[in-house]
């Protein structure tokens, strides 16, 4: 499936702010989430996209309302794009 332009990117930033803020490392969000540290760490990087539930899942363990966090995502993503047309 294809997403808009840097959503995988800006989902990674913001999953790793929340989950700082939330005082847990990847190891300890992967553990409440029912998945890997691995799978964490792709999801940080823009390599990969949760599905709906995974979504719904991490947003939970980090005390998170999920459109909090689907809110700041597409807001960095609306940032990103900016930059990509002012330097453009």
């Amino acid at each position: 499936m294809e997403y808009p332009e840097h959503l995988h990117i800006a989902f990674g930033r913001t999953l790793r702010a929340y989950r700082k803020n939330a005082g847990l490392t990847q190891a300890a969000l992967a553990k409440q989430a029912g998945t890997s540290i691995s799978y964490i760490g792709y999801l940080e990087a823009g390599k990969r996209m949760p599905t709906l539930a995974t979504f719904l899942t991490l947003a939970t363990v980090m005390d998170t309302d999920p459109q909090e966090l689907l809110g700041a995502t597409i807001r960095l993503q609306n940032a990103l794009q900016g930059q990509d047309k002012e330097s453009a």
